[in-house]
């Protein structure tokens, strides 16, 4: 079942029960300093108190888009202009470093993760402090203010812990054994050093404002190409979108070709051939059969997906999805899978899928494009031959 998110529209009453709910860091201290967009092992002040705002005219933001979105292509745009941001759809690691930056400058705010007013009125005071356009959102100017210039604080030459410990927030989101415990001492460093080689940036162990973008926004992987299944996957997924007979429901509620190919449900569609029930695993299931892959242990319940089929074939995996994989979502964010759909597309931080029992009132098979890390996405799960 495909529950509504974003502006999908709501579901017909009556619809929740089959169709979803299957419940089935340390060594010696040192001090930081933030120069240029570097945090190295120097001194830096404790940013107790505010920067005063330079005589300068206030920038724009509109030029350089200053909102807390992305912009089309997000990833790839920051890291081929240096840029980055930090939004309330942005990874908890970030947005609880914007919450030790802020406080690194005075304007201080508990480290929530969340991009919460209090946060949003640290940026805005921040930004007034730089004479920038003070809108609350931590954009591509704002963030390059905050990183790329020395911390004010600097010049009372106080180890500003703050900073550093927003670097080893950002250094534990990607794994890192680290403590966010404001010292940058030489296990700091060396995580410093081993994520700019990962990342192929120069060796430095210090956090400049390159590093510093990759930190926040790194560029995505490149996808890898589709195996033949996997294209042959994404192929017939297209082609019963586009099938005007079968991609909607016809001869009552939950009416569907595929449930009826399955012979699975009840045969009240008006002898159509089409079969009423939740069938979002039986278009997926479908997609795959008629690729080739093996179908066998799934059945009209969406979670078998992961619990049954992944389970057996050890194919189940989080990350880097790939093109012909089921995706399973949790859309009300209680731990159980409630529809599943066939990934046809990666780009970047988003994949593409297909799916049955969606789009309008959940009645027809429709397409939808969404971000890897969306908390919505529970699993993806490769078929076998």
């Amino acid at each position: 079942m495909d529950v509504p998110v974003q502006d999908e529209p709501t579901r017909r009453p009556g619809t929740a029960g089959r169709h979803g709910r299957w419940r089935a860091v340390a060594a010696a201290a040192a001090a930081v300093v933030v120069a240029t967009g570097a945090v190295t092992a120097t001194q830096l002040g404790s940013g107790s108190s505010a920067a005063p705002a330079p005589a300068a005219a206030i920038v724009s933001n509109d030029a350089a888009a200053d909102t807390g979105a992305p912009p089309a292509d997000s990833a790839r745009f920051a890291i081929a202009r240096g840029q980055f941001w930090v939004s309330a759809s942005s990874p908890y690691s970030n947005i609880r470093a914007l919450q030790f930056l802020l406080n690194a400058y005075g304007f201080n705010v508990y480290r929530t993760g969340k991009y919460d007013t209090a946060t949003k009125n640290a940026v805005i005071k921040f930004q007034r402090a730089k004479r920038l356009v003070t809108d609350g959102a931590a954009g591509p100017i704002t963030m390059k203010a905050m990183v790329g210039g020395a911390n004010t604080a600097a010049r009372y030459r106080w180890p500003n812990r703050n900073t550093t410990k927003a670097v080893q927030q950002l250094l534990i989101k990607f794994g890192y054994n680290q403590v966010a415990d404001g010292d940058f001492g030489p296990v700091t460093r060396m995580n410093t050093i081993n994520f700019q080689k990962a990342k192929g940036l120069p060796q430095t162990g210090i956090v400049d404002y390159v590093t510093w973008t990759y930190l926040f926004n790194p560029p995505p992987a490149p996808a890898p190409p589709a195996s033949a299944l996997g294209s042959k996957i994404a192929q017939i997924a297209r082609g019963e979108l586009a099938n005007t007979w079968r991609n909607v429901e016809r001869g009552g509620f939950d009416c569907n070709y595929y449930s009826g190919f399955w012979k699975s449900g009840n045969f009240s569609c008006g002898g159509n051939g089409n079969r009423s029930e939740a069938w979002c695993s039986d278009f997926a299931k479908y997609v795959w059969y008629k690729a080739g892959a093996d179908v066998a242990g799934l059945s009209p319940w969406a979670p078998n997906f992961r619990d049954v089929y992944g389970k057996r074939h050890g194919t189940n995996h989080r990350n880097n999805p790939k093109v012909g994989d089921a995706v399973t979502y949790d859309w009300r964010g209680d731990g159980l899978i409630d529809h599943v759909e066939i990934v046809i597309a990666v780009s970047g931080n988003t994949f593409t899928a297909i799916g049955g029992n969606s789009g309008p009132n959940n009645a027809h098979i429709a397409k939808r494009t969404m971000s890897i890390s969306n908390s919505q996405v529970v699993t993806f799960v490769t078929p076998v031959k």
